[in-house]
């Protein structure tokens, strides 16, 4: 309870107190002219009021009262009264007469009847004889006799009173008594201070024991239940107040401002080291990483992954930033899931120059027709309600082949990022659950498809009711399909996370492996993006076997790639070009006579234009193997206009 005293400035420890509860104890009251012989003293006696400020019961054990003159020396040891074991209810006084009237004292006994005295204690305690007008009163948590001016951890409440005392609380002691004068704290012994000379005024004596009126401090803050009034803790030490709220820290804590639990609030921690937050969401890192262990997934190192120097080999793009981290946020792509970034694996990813998707006849009114969203090419979705077997809609993407630039594609995914995936099916995932959305290759290279429109008003030139009767996409391959999950949400200390549901949450689906054998749409995507030219069209529907409503919606976040993004991988076989589609080199083609020429020069004839300029090769795809079916196959192919298997156009 006690900080401040002085000799004029002593100071008395607090740190060592024996126990918070006697610390709730104070001296309210105190008077020491009761063993006058002349005079009119108030009372024949000395006594000390202690007062209990807590809210609950406090019982003393092994606690004294004790007692010097004001100018005690160094070497002068101070007379101590013993108390035996007391119990003081809660904002409850208790009266101790600390010595027995003298012989021809004067003034009357104590009223109200002190509730303990020394001849009412066994054994007999040394009683203490204060002086009327200045000297020194200590309650302390032990019965060791303290010595000259000095402070003690022992010292739970201290007054010194007069104005040539050597010890006293504050800067200032309590003022001059006289035989029919006592001291009183202030506010009925609630204020404490620590400066005596504000805490304590003289008056009349007017003891109360226990079973006087309680009092409850209810004007003094003490929110640790320590006997000393928070501001005045605070005043005595700033550093108890980091925050400088008025608050003591010691009771502002809880789990959610010390998540560390080193009984610091983190936001003085952070306040302190700005390094402990380095992503400034007011939340030390060290919590952020217990909370969201994917912070710090890449190095484990109890740095967040975004904010720690990349080691050999994390920063293959040279920007500061660990590939790890960008992966997370759908900054690089990982559609491999190999743990390293596809640009640095030498692929070359790139956005969909435009997507869309159909809006079926729901709504009012009803809404036929291709649909752009506001968001322009970050919108993409999927989506039958309840039929297995009709077809509500379907995303459309279109990629740039000139911008892949490969003539050699080892693979290729199409990459998606989920948002917003609120209408999927079901998900419970049985064994052997079938996949329920598929990819497909198509040729078609109109414009109208992608016509921009919006969610209340589509392209309506085009009715698109359904995928079976779409003859916008009748040569339609399917390159690969999927089991589509509503995703888990990123954390929310990871930015771009969202709220959403499945928002963040990427899909890559592989649409071409030199290494395995391909569908034939996975094929003609192969060949379209070795031939550089032209538009890559991809179709995403729902498969007709799904089990339940399917609804694969995605929508970009605020990473680099945004919407539906093709992702190519270098490393397979280069392909031969095809012969002329101006077979018999007539200068006129598409005509059906370089069809004739071909197929006379397959069975073993002759060309029309011999001997000059003569035919071209009949390996049209170049493989090396002639005459054979994959030449007429690919010539057909090529001479309608759609991609070849075996050779680029």
């Amino acid at each position: 309870m006690k900080k401040h005293m002085s000799i004029v400035s002593c100071m008395v420890a607090v740190a060592g107190f024996a126990s918070v509860a006697s610390a709730q104890v104070r001296i309210s009251q105190a008077y020491g002219g009761g063993g006058a012989t002349t005079g009119s003293p108030t009372f024949n006696a000395d006594y000390v009021e202690l007062f209990n400020a807590s809210t609950s019961s406090v019982t003393l054990v092994g606690h004294a009262l004790q007692y010097t003159g004001a100018t005690s020396s160094n070497t002068t040891a101070w007379t101590v009264f013993r108390l035996p074991t007391i119990t003081i209810p809660a904002n409850s006084y208790y009266l101790v007469q600390v010595s027995e009237p003298q012989a021809n004292a004067t003034g009357g006994p104590i009223s109200p009847a002190p509730d303990i005295r020394p001849t009412t204690i066994t054994p007999a305690p040394t009683q203490l004889f204060m002086s009327a007008t200045t000297g020194k009163i200590a309650f302390t948590s032990n019965v060791t006799a303290l010595v000259g001016p000095n402070s003690t951890a022992a010292v739970v409440d201290l007054i010194g009173y007069g104005p040539t005392v050597n010890l006293s609380e504050g800067t200032s002691p309590a003022p001059v008594l006289t035989n029919v004068l006592a001291l009183f704290r202030a506010n009925n012994g609630c204020q404490d201070t620590n400066v005596n000379g504000s805490d304590f005024t003289a008056s009349a004596p007017a003891p109360r024991n226990s079973a006087s009126a309680t009092n409850t401090c209810s004007a003094i803050v003490d929110c640790n239940n320590n006997g000393i009034a928070d501001n005045v803790e605070i005043a005595g030490n700033a550093s108890l107040d980091c925050n400088n709220n008025t608050l003591l820290d010691s009771c502002e804590i809880n789990s959610n401002n010390d998540c560390d639990g080193n009984g610091q609030l983190d936001s003085c921690q952070i306040a302190g080291n700005a390094l402990l937050d380095r992503n400034t969401n007011g939340i030390i890192d060290s919590c952020d990483i217990a909370l969201f262990a994917d912070l710090d997934s890449c190095n484990n190192n109890g740095i967040i992954d975004q904010f720690d120097t990349p080691g050999a080999g994390q920063d293959c793009n040279a920007n500061g930033v660990i590939d790890c981290w960008e992966i997370k946020l759908g900054q690089l792509t990982d559609v491999d899931a190999n743990g390293v970034s596809d640009v640095c694996e030498g692929a070359i990813v790139v956005e969909a120059t435009v997507s869309a998707y159909t809006q079926g006849a729901a709504g009012t009114p009803a809404r036929d027709g291709i649909t752009n969203e506001t968001s322009g090419s970050i919108f993409f979705n999927t989506q039958n309600l309840t039929s297995t077997t009709a077809f509500f809609g379907y995303g459309i993407a279109r990629f740039d082949n000139a911008a892949v630039a490969t003539a050699a594609p080892g693979r290729i995914y199409l990459a998606l990022t989920q948002s917003n995936a609120g209408f999927t099916r079901p998900q419970v995932i049985f064994p052997g659950d079938p996949n329920n959305v598929e990819v497909f290759y198509s040729n078609s290279q109109d414009s109208t498809v992608i016509t921009p429109g919006t969610n209340t008003t589509p392209n309506n030139n085009l009715t698109v009711a359904g995928w079976n009767d779409n003859s916008l996409f009748a040569d339609r391959a399917i390159a690969g399909s999927y089991l589509f999950v509503q995703g888990s949400n990123p954390p929310p200390a990871i930015p771009s996370g969202g709220s959403s549901n499945g928002n963040g949450t990427r899909d890559s689906i592989k649409l071409y492996d030199a290494s395995q054998t391909n569908t034939a749409g996975g094929e003609s995507i192969r060949n379209e993006v070795a031939g550089g030219t032209g538009v890559l069209t991809l179709v995403v529907n729902h498969a007709p076997n799904a089990i339940g409503a399917v609804a694969a919606t995605y929508a970009g976040t605020n990473s680099i790639y945004r919407g539906p993004s093709l992702v190519v991988f270098p490393g397979g076989p280069v392909l031969p070009t095809c012969g002329s589609i101006d077979f018999n080199r007539d200068g006129l083609f598409p005509d059906d006579s370089d069809l004739v020429d071909f197929l006379n020069v397959l069975a073993g004839g002759i060309c029309s234009t011999d001997p000059e300029p003569g035919c071209d090769t009949i390996d049209f795809n170049g493989d090396g193997l002639f005459p054979d079916d994959n030449d007429l196959i690919d010539f057909l192919i090529v001479l309608a206009g759609g991609q070849p298997v075996n050779c680029t156009p």
